[in-house]
């Protein structure tokens, strides 16, 4: 599948994507056809906003944090956004997700990796703090759980949420 054809399934009614909870925290980057990456520097809040920045951006491939941010669209991986250090990289809260992946890309790697994920599913029932949100299929390699952790009671200073999360 080539990028023009990726943009037409973005813009058709096909793509319904359902967004993470909170999306309008989460910090998005985009993968572009030329494999190089960007940042989305906008509020991404519902579907409309997702893909005028899909289209906006060149994006093929879709990324979002497991965290969420008082100011996603300036959050910087090393911390250092801007001149306000400690607002522009507020953590307001954190998924826990297990991201479980094929140790070999054929199809018995794919269902070992499965079958892992489901005895993660089934153990994780036991935790009620954390609430089950979806389970994906990361295309060949893998799959991932994610869930929303109810108990979750961040540091007060925001310094040192990174840190306990």
């Amino acid at each position: 599948m080539d990028s023009k054809e990726i943009y037409q399934f973005y813009l058709s009614d096909r793509f319904n994507p359902i967004l993470p909870t909170q999306a309008k925290f989460r910090h998005f980057r985009f993968k572009l056809a030329d494999g190089s990456w960007r940042r989305v520097r906008e509020h991404i809040a519902n579907r409309e906003d997702l893909v005028k920045n899909i289209i906006k951006n060149g994006a093929i491939d879709v990324y979002y944090s497991t965290a969420q941010w008082s100011r996603p669209e300036v959050v910087s991986c090393k911390g250092h956004s801007g001149t306000y250090v400690i607002a522009d990289n507020l953590i307001l809260s954190h998924d826990l997700v297990f991201d479980v992946d094929a140790n070999t890309p054929d199809m018995e790697g794919l269902d070992l990796a499965r079958k892992s994920t489901n005895n993660l599913f089934e153990a994780m029932k036991e935790f009620t703090r954390f609430e089950f949100e979806y389970c994906a299929v990361t295309g060949s390699k893998g799959f991932r759980l994610s869930y929303h952790d109810r108990g979750l009671r961040l540091p007060i200073d925001p310094k040192a949420r990174f840190e306990y999360i």
